[in-house]
């Protein structure tokens, strides 16, 4: 999609800066031209990659928080260069071991500086990018449930691999618990929901 930004929902097109407003629109157009070059691992994950491109073809912002139906959330899986060792959070709200990510904040550039941010901020390591570099590794559309304040919506997460020296993780206040480095044989003893094992499968694959 290209020219003028679409309209957008509840009212955020008169309070964004034509510059914002610009900005957004070419991370739009940036992630689907990413996208278009991403090969899904498995059945499941071909349909999210469908659902995400769908995603941005509509008139709303892809991006914002205030979107109801949904957003696009940047995360990472984040292997020791050494390892292969993945480091995960475990989310404080949902007591589950995840990839690090979150939402798109004004700052970001991409999707990819989102969870580049996000990994650094939620477990203290320096991310550094893999020779994936801003190519795209896994793609997953999930729902948060509802919360006082906020209904049920779809989170679009767009994953890319990242790589990190291994130390003692430092955990930010927030919603994260624990931060921690797994062998590929212990993460087989964790509860892992399958679109994440497909991440880390496909992340494998990637390390040959």
């Amino acid at each position: 999609m290209s020219g003028a930004a679409p309209a957008l929902e509840n009212g955020e097109a008169g309070s964004r800066s034509l510059i914002h407003a610009a900005r957004f629109d070419a991370m739009r157009n940036s992630l689907r031209v990413q996208l278009e070059a991403h090969l899904a691992m498995d059945a499941a994950e071909a349909a999210s990659h469908g659902k995400i491109l769908e995603f941005l073809r509509l008139p709303l912002d892809p991006f914002s928080r205030t979107t109801q139906r949904g957003h696009i959330t940047g995360s990472a899986i984040v292997l020791h260069p050494d390892g292969p060792e993945f480091l995960l959070v475990k989310h404080r709200k949902l007591n589950r071991w995840l990839q690090p990510g979150g939402h798109v904040h004004e700052q970001d550039e991409s999707v990819l500086a989102t969870a580049i941010r996000e990994t650094e901020e939620e477990t203290g390591h320096s991310a550094s990018l893999t020779s994936l570099r801003d190519r795209i590794l896994h793609v997953d559309v999930h729902e948060i449930p509802a919360r006082p304040g906020a209904p049920a919506h779809l989170h679009y997460d767009i994953r890319y691999l990242l790589t990190a020296t291994r130390g003692v993780p430092r955990i930010a206040e927030g919603e994260v618990d624990e931060a921690e480095w797994f062998t590929k044989e212990a993460l087989k003893k964790l509860d892992l929901d399958a679109s994440l094992l497909s991440a880390i499968a496909s992340a494998t694959r990637h390390l040959g």
